[in-house]
């Protein structure tokens, strides 16, 4: 019997329920996770739906420049993922789930005491951005 494929939509849900809220913006898992939301960025849609998507990949690519994230980890880390494809309820929730975990991360970590000033502001203003590309697709 051949087995199904994973899709985005599946790998983007299992991605956020495994992501450690304990773990550090500067883990791989969290990056992946992060460009994994970029590849998410790229669904189709018309009309109403692609304002969305776009609205959510300029929140998404902010957050990747606020932490100047080299573009080829983002080829690196996603190469193999599935392609979004069209927009959907599933694909919507998913993608909405993983980068509202991602603000979470980074907001916690942009609180924490240990690190610099200059890092923690850097991981609150990606906190927001990420917020804001849960919103859009909310």
């Amino acid at each position: 019997m051949p087995e199904a494929s994973i899709t985005l939509s599946d790998l983007l849900t299992s991605v956020a329920y495994t992501l450690p809220s304990t773990a550090s913006p500067d883990d791989r898992s969290v990056r992946q996770a992060l460009m994994l939301a970029v590849r998410a960025a790229t669904a189709t849609a018309d009309g109403a739906a692609a304002e969305d998507w776009a609205s959510y990949a300029g929140a998404v690519q902010h957050a990747v420049q606020a932490l100047q994230a080299d573009p080829g980890d983002i080829l690196a880390l996603t190469h193999s993922a599935p392609a979004a494809g069209p927009d959907s309820l599933e694909l919507r929730q998913a993608a909405s789930e993983l980068v509202k975990r991602l603000a979470d991360l980074y907001a916690t970590a942009a609180a924490a005491a240990f690190d610099s000033s200059t890092r923690r502001t850097i991981w609150s203003r990606v906190a927001h951005y990420l917020d804001d590309a849960a919103a859009e697709l909310a």
